[in-house]
């Protein structure tokens, strides 16, 4: 039987570092050593980055080039402010979770999601399972997805660097997975032109970039992220149904190359809210018709009634 310790995921120490803020707000002396804790939040980043680096997904200069960004953008309060947020938001998540968090033999979801696109795509990064999950420290991104397009050699883009390289994918039209109204709509947000150099735009006006929140339900909510600015079709209050472009793809916020970022929560608010598994309906996997399923990174995936 696993340890306490070998369970216990130690990247919620960054919690701590609230207790340091405060004192440094309220001038406590001592206290506001405590937001060294801050730096246990780098542990998924690393974790991700050094599962990457071992797959040879990264290109040598990718680590210092993704962590030098990174950290230019906490002097950002834009990002910094958001990111205690959501540190916050991720022990408030926690003490409400103590039974445990939603996983697939738990929780169904009950609205009828379908691929939030067209055509194929890869699910380059985001599963169900801990081993594949796109960010199994943070409660919220835990079963998100990352989704791109790729060419006849593998490629997401024709090139790299801050230019305005064409991505396969950049500016292609993501769509509501489910009928739903939404609810909250975030748009005005710069497209970053670094594409493939493993760089994040540290000086962006919000690091989840252009994004949707449509409401499916009680306590169900997509979240779809990184749109194109000014791409948004969605407006608060407004009624949306399955497969209707929502906006276009982009790169906005902090994001390495355009792509679709999609996630199930529990709530509206995303600092707030747990991430849900999402089993998504009629869709082809590896050239595998499934009437319903869950998506696993490296996958190749189309809606099943896309045309090959």
């Amino acid at each position: 039987m696993p340890s306490i310790f070998s369970r216990f995921d130690w990247s919620n120490l960054q919690n701590l570092g609230l207790l340091g803020l405060a004192g440094w707000i309220f001038d406590i002396p001592y206290l506001p050593w405590l937001m060294l804790f801050f730096l246990f939040g780098l542990l998924p980043l690393i974790r991700q980055l050094r599962e990457a680096e071992q797959a040879d997904d990264l290109p040598g200069g990718a680590t210092w080039s993704f962590y030098s960004s990174y950290f230019l953008s906490m002097l950002n309060p834009l990002v910094f402010v958001p990111a205690m947020i959501q540190s916050f938001g991720q022990l408030y998540i926690w003490l409400c979770s103590r039974r445990g968090l939603p996983a697939p033999d738990t929780y169904r979801n009950r609205c009828t999601c379908r691929l939030p696109f067209r055509g194929q795509w890869l699910v380059a990064n985001g599963g169900h399972r801990r081993a594949n999950s796109h960010s199994c420290e943070v409660l919220t991104h835990r079963t998100a997805y990352t989704l791109v397009q790729l060419d006849a050699q593998g490629q997401t883009h024709a090139s790299a660097g801050h230019t305005t390289c064409p991505s396969y994918c950049s500016k292609t039209q993501a769509r509501d997975p489910a009928a739903g109204t939404g609810v909250r709509v975030k748009d005005g947000v710069r497209d970053y032109q670094g594409v493939g150099d493993h760089t994040l735009d540290w000086k962006t006006t919000d690091f989840r970039g252009n994004h949707v929140v449509i409401r499916h339900g009680k306590g169900e909510y997509s979240f779809i992220a990184h749109f194109r600015q000014g791409s948004i079709r969605v407006r608060k209050g407004e009624q949306v149904e399955s497969g209707q472009c929502i906006g276009l793809c982009g790169n906005s916020g902090h994001s390495t190359e355009p792509h679709i970022h999609f996630h199930l929560q529990s709530g509206p608010v995303m600092w707030f809210s747990r991430g849900l598994p999402v089993r998504f309906f009629a869709f082809e996997k590896d050239g595998v018709a499934w009437e319903s399923g869950y998506l696993e990174t490296c996958g190749q995936v189309r809606p099943a009634e896309a045309p090959p």
